[in-house]
């Protein structure tokens, strides 16, 4: 590892206040919207996405969007598609830190980011379901079984600590890919309102990620988005 266990204590704990205080404000936020205030609190939250993700963010555009919110029945708006799909690359998230922490290779500070950023997916999982809930649509309790079958074999095979970091790095910054393309396609405003909290986190995640495994600046923040992170489309 590239940083010392102190310095990715700290790294982790400042990503975790960020999203205890984006999930703090969430209801609050979404209150707002279904007042009336849709148009002003929507802007607000873009822009404070665009402040945090500017501080290190590994987010890469991802190629057709309209497929990741075509998920949905023909009877369903696109939103909906699009946070079933964002719940089970959440779930998927889960499992993935899951095995990770189970192949017994991370030390006291790596373990540490794994259980953090964990419950943040979890936390996020449910922030997308509550939508679909309120939507009176299915909610999603499984992991997406691409991401899985993707990410699965590579947390097995890995030799070490670094190489898991690494598989973490690539999930993360593949949902931050995401969650990028989706500002442009959604425009039901819970959805909207809550990929526009949720970046930012996921973003830091594969900064801290990126800078533990000692990535260059360029690397860990691009200067331009591309679809190298691209997430596999469901069928």
């Amino acid at each position: 590892m590239e940083i010392t266990d102190k310095e990715l204590r700290s790294l982790v704990a400042d990503v975790d206040d960020v999203h205890h205080e984006s999930m703090r404000t969430f209801k609050d936020e979404l209150e707002e919207v279904h007042l009336g205030e849709t148009a002003r609190k929507l802007a607000s939250a873009r822009r404070r996405f665009m402040k945090q993700a500017g501080v290190g963010a590994a987010v890469f555009s991802f190629g057709n969007m309209m497929a990741f919110a075509g998920r949905a029945g023909a009877a369903d708006p696109p939103d909906i598609g699009a946070a079933q799909y964002a719940a089970g690359v959440e779930l998927a998230a889960v499992e993935a830190y899951k095995a990770a922490a189970g192949r017994k290779l991370l030390d006291e500070g790596t373990l540490k980011l794994a259980t953090t950023f964990l419950s943040h997916h979890q936390a996020h999982a449910a922030t997308f379901n509550s939508i679909l809930s309120g939507a009176k649509a299915a909610t999603t309790d499984m992991p997406d079984a691409a991401l899985l079958e993707q990410f699965g074999p590579m947390i097995a095979a890995a030799k070490d600590a670094p190489a898991l970091l690494e598989i973490a790095f690539t999930l993360e910054t593949a949902a931050a890919s995401t969650y990028y393309a989706a500002l442009g396609v959604l425009t039901i405003p819970d959805a909207a309102l809550a990929v526009a909290q949720i970046l930012p986190v996921e973003s830091q995640h594969a900064v801290v990620l990126g800078t533990a495994l000692g990535k260059p600046a360029d690397e860990v923040t691009p200067a331009f988005e591309n679809d190298g992170a691209a997430l596999p489309l469901p069928s």
